[in-house]
């Protein structure tokens, strides 16, 4: 098959940052990039991949080589008229790249794994199309993890025809460096499974072993563990998480140590009334003993207050020197805004990152940097599709003691705003003041005795216009901003 790579440049912005900070923003309004996964390729460069293109029709697939300073360059490869969608990206022992994603033909509407093995300079050195299993009618959502034979297992969603109607299952795939197929499994057990393991996320090989464990949410929003073995049968399933419940189907992690999995997984809520939030939740799964156990520090006044969600891909991580970082959104009044969690490297939770700067964009890609540092991706829709920002955050940014400041600590949002922002503190007991004030400087607002972790501060009053707030303790300015009221 012909196959055409063309190089193409993207708008990129570098913000004024620090020497070991930047930022860079793509904004291709007519070929809108959805990225997918990211790759570490040596401590000098990362490899992104994803899809190019507003409609699925006309989509392509696409590669991001970035330098350790921001620059970068993007090929786009073509694949005729088919939309194609490279989903993960893992690097083989010889250093070469190995992407599977699916493609698909609008006029045959036929489905196929696709698998292309690149080299650091993003040249195509081999690739293969595999034509859809039987009972395999689409993929989506899939993940990849190395195994020590060297080869790459594949887990995705599939679908199949089962009495005549639509089922997702676990669809597990193995493939060699040449792109061969080597044994699959589409999990279709009929006794009821199929039913319950229908988004497959994280992937691991067990140490020591060739087995294999996938994270999965079922039907019923329940977070599980799927062991299989070296042929891909299946052994057993362990529920590790109902309460609270957990609808929102994302959930990742990644091996600790030999026995322990830490995991980043999003939550439901409910209270007495059933009213209902989304959250995440921070764990450990034991693969020995097969006990979940959650971070308290995250969830102990987050039932109905701070909204927390675990969308982005790839949403944990272990920095160089030992820190854990779970990345995801918050919800505050229907924005979205950025989140990162910093855990120190005994994993006791230090503090939180919120992006303020950043209110409509959803957290998505994160890959720690060789200097204790990481890069974050962040998203924002728009009427054509996306736009797409990645962040380096340096090593001194994620130490605990540049941000223990009260400054740092408080939180306010949304912005823009309806009828209420929230002031979210460190909790420390001790009271706090807002004070809201117009563009004249006229004081229109202050809410005393404010404590607590989430604080919602009615503003419903005000007219619609630019405000700017200043948030006090012991007379003591610990916090000043703006925020639009609509």
């Amino acid at each position: 098959m012909k196959r055409l790579i063309t190089l193409i440049t993207l708008s990129f912005l570098f913000l004024g940052l620090s020497a070991q900070e930047w930022e860079v923003v793509f904004d291709d309004v007519d070929n809108s990039l959805f990225l997918n996964d990211v790759c570490k390729i040596d401590d000098d460069f990362c490899l992104f991949v994803g899809a190019r293109g507003v409609k699925d029709s006309e989509a392509d697939a696409f590669v991001i080589k970035m330098s350790s300073d921001g620059e970068y360059e993007t090929r786009v490869l073509d694949v005729e008229d088919s939309y194609s969608k490279l989903m993960t990206v893992i690097q083989l022992d010889d250093g070469d790249l190995f992407i599977t994603g699916w493609l698909k033909n609008f006029r045959t509407d036929s489905t196929y794994v696709w698998n292309i093995v690149m080299d650091e300079k993003m040249n195509i050195i081999r690739e293969k199309k595999h034509p859809a299993d039987d009972m395999l009618s689409d993929v989506s959502d899939g993940r990849c993890v190395k195994r020590s034979n060297g080869n790459v297992v594949f887990t995705c969603v599939s679908k199949y025809m089962m009495q005549n109607a639509k089922y997702p299952g676990c669809y597990i795939v193995e493939y060699d460096p040449d792109c061969n197929m080597v044994k699959s499994n589409l999990f279709n057990d009929y006794n009821g499974y199929f039913a319950l393991y229908y988004r497959p996320y994280s992937i691991f090989e067990m140490p020591g072993s060739d087995e294999i464990i996938v994270l999965c949410t079922g039907l019923s929003g329940c977070k599980s563990m799927i062991y299989f073995d070296s042929d891909f049968s299946f052994v057993k399933d362990v529920c590790f998480l109902t309460e609270p419940s957990v609808s929102p189907p994302e959930g990742y992690g990644i091996f600790v140590d030999d026995v322990n999995i830490k995991l980043w997984l999003s939550a439901l809520w409910w209270d007495d009334s059933k009213y209902h939030k989304g959250g995440a939740v921070v764990g450990n799964y034991n693969i020995q003993t097969e006990v979940m156990s959650i971070q308290t520090e995250l969830t102990s006044d987050n039932p109905h207050d701070t909204v927390y969600y675990a969308n982005g891909l790839n949403g944990i991580a272990k920095t160089t020197d030992g820190k854990l970082l779970c990345y995801g959104s918050e919800d505050g009044g229907y924005v979205f805004t950025p989140r990162l969690f910093v855990f120190d490297d005994n994993e006791n939770f230090i503090y939180s990152i919120f992006f303020e700067d950043y209110q409509e964009f959803f957290a998505g890609l994160m890959l720690p940097t060789a200097d204790g540092g990481c890069l974050l991706h962040m998203s924002k829709r728009t009427r054509y599709g996306w736009t797409n920002l990645i962040k380096k955050i340096s090593r001194e940014t994620l130490s605990a003691d540049e941000h223990t400041s009260e400054e740092y600590m408080t939180a306010v949002y949304p912005n823009p705003v309806g009828d209420h922002i929230y002031l979210q503190l460190n909790d420390d007991g001790v009271c706090h003041q807002i004070t809201v004030c117009d563009i004249f400087g006229m004081t229109v607002s202050v809410t005393d005795d404010v404590s607590g972790r989430c604080n919602p501060i009615y503003v419903g009053n005000l007219n619609p216009g630019v405000y700017f707030y200043q948030v006090t303790k012991e007379n003591q300015i610990i916090k000043t901003g703006k925020f639009v009221k609509i």
